[in-house]
């Protein structure tokens, strides 16, 4: 026979166990609701991103469609030795700049 005590005890140990699960669980949903809506935002200010750069580039494409693929390579790589991270750093810059230097942009 397990005397009161003891049982009293067992309840109370069950008690502050099942505590402690439900806060950490509770913990968990509040950090995947977080990191979800972060993950959100993150894709949301990417594809604006992508979106704003994305005209210049459309243009850039749209122009080098009807002119010389010689004269599009040559630009490009003038541009390249110019401002060698340009690309990488402010692709929308970069295309902008493309497309003034052939005359498709006033400047």
């Amino acid at each position: 026979m397990v005397s009161p005590d003891l049982q009293n005890l067992k309840k109370d140990a069950e008690t502050v166990i099942e505590d402690e699960l439900a806060k950490r669980q509770q913990n968990e949903h509040r950090l995947d609701t977080l990191l979800d809506d972060t993950a959100a935002g993150i894709k949301k200010l990417a594809a604006a991103r992508r979106q704003k750069q994305n005209g210049f580039y459309q243009a850039w494409v749209q122009w080098t469609m009807g002119s010389s693929p010689l004269k599009a390579m040559q630009l490009e790589a003038t541009l390249k030795r110019e401002q060698p991270g340009m690309l990488t750093e402010n692709p929308e810059a970069y295309y902008r700049l493309l497309l003034e230097r052939a005359g498709a942009l006033p400047t």
